[in-house]
């Protein structure tokens, strides 16, 4: 038969690699970091399955599921034999250890072929993601970069990272970029992808530490939400406690700043258009169709100058009194260097 593995003892071999046979969509909503796609039962199929056991015809659905699986079978044995010499353990999960990895895992087996299955699914994974994030973000003593729209954050936050900072990234974690265009490029993560995302970079971040208990991490500040996604409200106390940086910079810095993060790449114009009509509400129409009108007649510097200063300015205030520190960001390195040396003075190499 089959071997059975927990998660925590998956961990113990590093030579290893997770096979995520549920659908795309529940792959999409969230994964083991790394896992590779191998979906058993693609959308349709998974729903038409689901429809038959809810109306109480498990016989048939498993039929179903059955014939779709065996079209495929000759495609997945040969893939997994191959993870099987790449790896030391292949092992295969499905939502909660049950039908799909099951079935493929004792298909395997028949065949000679040695294969996981993970005990609990990806139900098991989840759990653990949630009782370390609890665990974790006691010890986490954040160093909270605040500043208005543009002021170069991000990149600060990137810089300290490659200089070997603690840092963690929420709006990577969200995929979002937490404003009214933060999800021009990608699509934002689900809750649960943000968290899993969130545990891997706050253990990064511990990792860099020479002795165990808190440790203290560069973050951006950030709403309690970001797209789709809720901060845990341990991260939002520990924000609000923690100490606090002011980013400044000028506002021609800001525009060059802002064209750079969100107009780099090529953006379709209804893009945009679509996310300048949703100010509707907010501003006045008469506002929003100036903004339209300078975006189609190409007066972008302008446009970025308008929306900083009439929608996104006026939604913060920060006070200089409720800050450790604050800096001028007319120079993204410099600046990522002087907030290194102000709060890590005798730690690592620049």
């Amino acid at each position: 038969m089959y071997e059975s593995i927990t998660y925590q003892e998956s961990l113990n071999t590093p030579d290893r690699v997770f096979i995520d046979v549920r659908s795309e969509a529940e792959y999409d909503k969230d994964h083991i970091p790394g896992a590779i796609s191998l979906p058993v039962l693609d959308n349709e199929t998974r729903a038409q399955v689901g429809t038959l056991y809810k109306s109480g015809e498990i016989p048939q659905a498993k039929q179903v599921g059955i014939e779709a699986m065996s079209q495929k079978l000759p495609q997945y044995f040969a893939f997994l034999q191959s993870c099987h010499q790449d790896f030391a353990k292949t092992i295969l999960y499905c939502s909660r250890g049950g039908f799909r990895s099951s079935s493929l895992a004792a298909l395997c087996y028949s065949l000679g072929l040695h294969i996981y299955k993970l005990d609990g699914g990806y139900k098991s994974y989840r759990h653990a993601v949630i009782d370390q994030l609890d665990q974790i973000l006691n010890l986490v003593q954040p160093i909270t970069l605040y500043g208005y729209t543009g002021t170069g954050k991000t990149a600060l936050l990137n810089i300290l990272h490659q200089m070997g900072y603690p840092v963690v990234d929420l709006e990577a974690c969200a995929q979002h970029k937490g404003s009214l265009f933060g999800d021009l490029k990608n699509r934002s993560h689900s809750q649960k992808a943000f968290e899993s995302q969130l545990l891997l970079q706050l253990q990064a971040a511990q990792a860099c530490q020479e002795a165990p208990g808190e440790f203290p991490v560069f973050i951006e500040g950030e709403s309690a939400h970001i797209g789709h996604c809720v901060l845990p409200k341990k991260l939002q106390e520990g924000m609000k406690a923690g100490k606090k940086i002011l980013i400044e910079a000028p506002m021609t810095r800001r525009v060059e700043i802002l064209k750079a993060d969100y107009l780099k790449d090529q953006v379709p114009p209804q893009a945009i258009l679509d996310r300048l009509n949703r100010l509707r509400g907010r501003l006045s129409d008469q506002r929003v169709d100036a903004y339209i009108a300078a975006f189609k007649q190409g007066k972008i510097d302008q446009l970025i100058e308008a929306l900083c200063q009439s929608y996104y300015d006026p939604r913060y205030r920060y006070k200089a009194k409720n800050m450790s520190k604050h800096y001028c960001n007319r120079d993204t390195d410099r600046c990522a260097r002087t907030i290194a040396q102000d709060f890590f003075p005798k730690s690592r190499p620049q």
